[in-house]
């Protein structure tokens, strides 16, 4: 699922199925402006230039009417959105939801997942899955709001700030490669007064039309200079990449290497209990030669394991 994000706030009332019901005395200005669809589009042509041919493959994950196609048209473009929202979507290659995709294991060079991860009632599961259908080397391209008003309800259920950005990328099995706001504390202000504008009515026409064009000129000022060191972005949009895990004695030890130096410590000590079991676990199923080696780490594990409180 995509939201528009340039859609204008308007003055509303919902109804019990969650449709919005315009208000008589509302009126709608032209199109205004918008910063973030500005910063947004830009974006995603950079990430179009990383594919040079066919061979690369590009899932627009959750791609709505597909706005983006046209920054990957010298690649392999597939979309994929579970199709379901009351709102217009384009030709699907995939109808699934997100949390299940139907591909293969490293798929694709590059997903996308631009402005969904707010639908989206556990996001973590989709960033599992948008891992695993990612090659190694594969690059994930992700914008979602932090700011912003709910929209396409009964589907909005989060708002995400850098914190949450890179807590889901760590559970999921990312490395955060970047993590920018999208457009600058300017964008927000004018997304700010264009709420304020477009929430008056006719009764109000002068402020509301001062509050249309100044929230124009305050946009236009957004891309002009973008304020990134005060006040909150609308949009964060990050880069994440799968995480190599090393190999696993230099996460747990290896036999014939000095426990207390290796990844053992790190494990049995810092990890939480089911996976310092899961270490134990595997480590007892190594096949060792050194077996000296391996007493000495047996002995260590032991150790551990009672300073941890772990049964005999």
């Amino acid at each position: 699922m995509v939201p528009k994000v340039n859609e204008q706030p308007n003055h509303t009332s919902v109804d019990d199925t969650g449709r919005r019901i315009p208000s008589k005395f509302s009126i709608r200005l032209p199109t205004p402006f918008n910063s973030s669809r500005w910063y947004l589009d830009r974006w995603v042509a950079e990430a179009g230039r990383i594919g040079a041919d066919k061979s690369f493959r590009v899932l627009d994950a959750g791609a709505g009417i597909a706005p983006y196609r046209k920054h990957f048209e010298h690649v392999t473009y597939e979309t994929a959105d579970f199709g379901e929202a009351d709102k217009e979507y384009s030709h699907l290659d995939y109808t699934c939801r997100l949390e299940e995709l139907p591909m293969a294991d490293g798929t694709y060079d590059l997903v996308l997942c631009s402005q969904v991860l707010e639908h989206i009632p556990e996001p973590v599961i989709v960033l599992k899955e948008i891992r695993r259908v990612l090659k190694p080397d594969g690059q994930a391209w992700l914008s979602a709001p932090l700011f912003y008003e709910e929209h396409e309800t009964p589907y909005d259920f989060h708002r995400y700030t850098q914190f949450a950005w890179r807590r889901m990328a760590a559970e999921a099995g990312f490395t955060v490669e970047s993590l920018e706001w999208l457009e600058g504390y300017y964008g927000t202000i004018s997304y700010q007064l264009m709420m304020a504008s477009y929430s008056l009515s006719m009764i109000w026409l002068p402020l509301k039309a001062f509050l249309f064009v100044f929230a124009q000129v305050v946009g236009f000022l957004d891309i002009k200079f973008k304020v990134t060191n005060t006040g909150m972005p609308k949009n964060y949009r990050c880069v994440l990449r799968p995480r190599k895990e090393p190999p696993l004695s230099e996460r747990i030890g290896s036999p014939g290497r000095d426990s207390s130096k290796s990844g053992l410590r790190c494990v049995a000590e810092t990890c939480p209990g089911a996976v310092r079991w899961q270490a134990f676990t595997r480590l007892t199923a190594l096949t060792v030669r050194d077996w000296p080696g391996w007493c000495a780490v047996r002995v260590k594990v032991a150790e551990v394991r009672a300073r941890q409180g772990f049964p005999g």
